[in-house]
């Protein structure tokens, strides 16, 4: 269901390769889901891989980020590894 999300959100999602993923269960029962994916940009070139997150709640709902400038990138690590995912 994550991956799927991230392809959709992307400019090309046909282009969409994923490198490590890796979840775990928070303490409220959520389920996070940290990885990394690569794909083409407007000018038809992989951009590099980039962290993505989603979060898998009991009630169905995902929550879904993908990192799209360095502060961010780096917020993302930190929070998937602040919530046992090491990525």
């Amino acid at each position: 269901m994550v991956q799927r999300d991230v392809t959709r959100s992307m400019k090309d999602p046909d282009s969409a390769r994923f490198g490590n993923i890796a979840a775990a269960k928070s303490g409220q029962g959520a389920v996070i889901v940290c990885g990394f994916v690569n794909g083409k940009n407007s000018f038809g070139g992989y951009t590099g891989e980039v962290p993505f997150m989603g979060i898998l709640k009991s009630s169905g709902y995902l929550v879904l980020d993908i990192a799209s400038t360095e502060n961010e990138y780096r917020a993302m690590i930190k929070t998937c590894r602040k919530e046992g995912v090491a990525i």
